[in-house]
């Protein structure tokens, strides 16, 4: 389901598991419950889903990565697996599968996440994920260049944070301003732009 791993993506498990259940996506839900920590039932519901992949999935889960690449089929297989290594903090077998599925986006996420923050700058940059960019320099504190790269990305909610958390409240509200002035409709800006003046 596009929905469930688009919930799965940014963290919301139980969205996530909504959507794949909807959708009986059962090889989708069998991730999700795994982040959860509901081992047994994310067994079932791989067995259900009838997807070779599960069974790599089981190899993985015994730590077992080669066994398992032999079983995804297909490169987005392998990069859920990957990602999902990546959501219950499996950072080294997350890592083997990013760099073998050369997704230098997702490495960039977990070298953030880990705090190699300049390996994270070269792939991140590689692919021109400005958005990532940006969080990458709002973690290491560097929130100009957060800014400009939030900016880039057009998440304008962000750039605001970031001017914010410089303590450039001015420079903030002006920005925001600017961006609703300019009639895009950004409803997480307005919302922090009416916190200051509240």
């Amino acid at each position: 389901s596009g929905l469930g791993l688009a919930y799965l993506s940014i963290g919301d498990l139980d969205k996530a598991e909504d959507a794949f259940r909807d959708s009986s996506d059962f090889f989708g839900l069998g991730i999700v419950l795994l982040a959860k920590g509901e081992r047994h039932a994310a067994i079932a519901s791989f067995k259900k889903s009838g997807n070779p992949t599960a069974k790599g999935m089981g190899y993985l889960l015994k730590g077992d990565i080669e066994k398992a690449k032999k079983y995804f089929s297909r490169k987005p297989d392998l990069i859920i697996s990957g990602y999902f290594n990546f959501l219950i903090g499996n950072y080294d077998k997350a890592s083997e599968i990013f760099i073998y599925s050369k997704d230098n986006k997702k490495l960039g996420q977990l070298y953030i996440k880990t705090g190699r923050y300049s390996e994270a700058y070269e792939k991140l940059s590689m692919v021109a994920d400005y958005n990532n960019l940006g969080e990458l320099f709002f973690k290491i504190k560097d929130f100009e260049r957060a800014f400009e790269y939030f900016k880039k990305a057009e998440n304008y909610k962000r750039a605001f944070d970031a001017l914010m958390s410089e303590g450039d409240i001015d420079r903030a509200v002006d920005f925001a301003k600017d961006i609703i002035q300019k009639e895009v409709s950004y409803p997480d800006l307005q919302l922090a732009l009416a916190e200051i003046y509240r």
